[in-house]
């Protein structure tokens, strides 16, 4: 999505300083095309050649060779493309694999999936920054489907995943006995059954804790 908004911002900019302002219909469908056909296939080398749909509004543009329309397609530099449309995103999506692997005790293999988890050039660059702790880096066959087809599996077969890490705190408000020194004065409440403490932060879970699933039994009860 990310990268999809990059280049949408890039042919308008393109666009513009050849006086010519698009549809955002026209700009989707460029868009669009760049996903489907060319996005998988970028590989931080090559030029790649967008094909442009039938519209008047290529008429208005002043000088479309300079900004590499000819015969019916568009020229995107490989460099720009990585400066400007991949690399602010491929820098995001490395600096979350770090923190995920700094949290994680062993990590023996990276498997990319999605939509741009089908990137060839995002693929290599997982590969140069992680290659030498990481064994396994790689993508699976249709990596776009492979989220749906893992939903698929899981529905047919709950059993298939055993445990999950929180991705985040996971807590609720209770009332318990009241602490001197640790509780609020102004939580303080008198009841039938003691001093209690009227708000208690009561953490249930933490943020990466691993529980396992299916687990018939409460951890704790609250009366």
């Amino acid at each position: 999505m990310f990268i999809d908004l990059n280049l949408g911002n890039l042919l308008i900019e393109k666009f513009k300083r050849q006086g010519a302002v698009f549809p955002k219909s026209v700009i989707q469908t460029l868009v669009e095309t760049f996903a489907y056909q060319l996005k998988p296939q970028f590989d931080g080398e090559e030029d790649m050649y967008l094909a442009l749909p039938r519209n008047d509004c290529f008429d208005d543009i002043k000088d479309p060779r300079s900004i590499g329309i000819d015969g019916g397609y568009m020229c995107l530099d490989a460099s720009e493309l990585k400066r400007v449309v991949f690399e602010p995103v491929v820098k995001q999506v490395l600096g979350l694999i770090r923190e995920q692997l700094r949290g994680a005790k062993r990590c023996s293999a990276i498997f990319m999936v999605g939509g741009f988890g089908s990137s060839t050039y995002l693929l290599d660059r997982v590969k140069q920054e992680f290659g030498g702790v990481i064994k396994t880096i790689a993508a699976p066959h249709r990596p776009e489907m492979a989220v749906v087809c893992g939903a698929v599996y899981a529905g047919l077969n709950p059993r298939a995943v055993t445990s999950r890490i929180t991705r985040r705190c996971y807590s609720t408000d209770v009332i318990l006995p009241f602490i001197n020194g640790v509780d609020p004065i102004t939580l303080k409440n008198d009841r039938i059954n003691g001093v209690m403490c009227q708000n208690r932060f009561d953490t249930l879970s933490e943020k990466d804790k691993r529980f396992k699933l299916m687990s018939a039994s409460p951890s704790r009860i609250f009366l």
